[in-house]
């Protein structure tokens, strides 16, 4: 299993004091957009001044968590309107394409991935959504290929991350089988498991924030010799192939923290083989 280097962040601040950004993406080049606990998105270049996405309609009043596609598209999922927008980048800026709202569950926990022309909403305990788009415009089918799928032994699904336009990554409470949380691989042509990985050292219900911030993460690594690396984090650490079972490694807390450090979260950046946690 190939080892990258593991970086430890300490609290910091990219928005100024009277922003409270929430969950953060950052693109391929640098450029980083979040969303904020009220207000619109906000998209920020180094330490320039951010910019503010507007909501595109009254009826949504809040943006709650975002994903980038590989060609950066901009998905931000509403958990109050149960609404997706999609958004076409502009150099630092992006463009507002259009809404959709089919009826997908978010509650209680939800998240929102998109590659290869396909969009998942987690939906939390009411089953997971997979909507397609373009990728030439970004525009987003109102008839979702599943809607709100339910997989067996399955709670629920509290956040996603896609490998591709055919693979999930869909963080898990799992009703049968220890530990109860985890990953379950999801094959989004039929909305069905193909495998899943648990968590020993899980955080269960602990640390959570709001609606779309559970912690259980995943992250996908692609290494040079075309190996693909499946990282997560849920108090522990743990990295695996994701097209393999078994084959899960436990990741040790860096030294000097030990066993008092907890993985709330974690992100890989590709370029510079590191895992920021």
């Amino acid at each position: 299993m190939k080892a990258i280097s593991v970086l430890v962040l300490a609290p910091f601040v990219v928005f100024s004091s009277a922003q409270t950004a929430r969950n953060v993406r950052v693109t391929s080049d640098g450029l980083i957009i979040a969303t904020q606990a009220t207000g619109g998105l906000l998209v920020q270049r180094g330490t320039n001044t951010p910019t503010e996405i507007l909501f595109p309609s009254s009826r949504v009043t809040n943006f709650d968590d975002i994903a980038v596609d590989d060609s950066d598209f901009l998905f931000a999922l509403s958990t109050n309107s149960r609404t997706i927008c999609s958004y076409f980048r502009n150099s630092d800026s992006f463009s507002f394409v259009g809404c959709v709202s089919p009826g997908f569950a978010v509650s209680p926990f939800s998240g929102v991935s998109a590659r290869g022309g396909v969009c998942v909403v987690s939906g939390g305990t009411g089953g997971m959504t997979v909507i397609e788009y373009s990728q030439d415009t970004g525009v987003l089918d109102s008839n979702p290929r599943f809607l709100n799928a339910q997989l067996p032994n399955v709670v629920g699904f509290p956040d996603v991350e896609l490998l591709n336009g055919n693979l999930a990554a869909m963080s898990t409470d799992f009703r049968d089988g220890l530990p109860r949380f985890g990953t379950m691989l999801v094959n989004l042509e039929s909305a069905e498991e193909i495998r899943n990985f648990r968590v020993a050292d899980s955080l269960r219900f602990d640390l959570f924030i709001g609606s779309t911030n559970f912690p259980v993460v995943n992250a996908f690594y692609g290494s040079d010799n075309g190996q693909t690396y499946m990282y997560t984090a849920n108090g522990g650490m743990t990295v695996q192939y994701p097209t393999e079972p078994d084959s899960t490694v436990v990741i040790d807390a860096p030294a000097p923290l030990g066993n008092s450090f907890r993985a709330v979260t974690l992100a890989v950046d590709q370029q510079s083989d590191l895992m920021v946690v």
